[in-house]
């Protein structure tokens, strides 16, 4: 069987998740930016994946 994500990868990101104490089944963002609010994040040195 294929899986469009490697499956130990997909453990471990479900383990982090829970570990942080986020909900990994969320389907949809729990935070939506407009165009100026990922302009900001985005300029930042943490960079979009840390406001997600």
């Amino acid at each position: 069987m294929d899986f469009l994500c490697p499956q130990g990868e997909w453990l471990s990101s479900y383990k982090r998740c829970t570990e942080m104490g986020i909900d990994p089944s969320i389907t949809t963002p729990l935070i939506i930016l407009n165009l100026e609010g990922f302009r900001i994040k985005n300029s930042t040195e943490q960079g979009t994946h840390r406001c997600f």
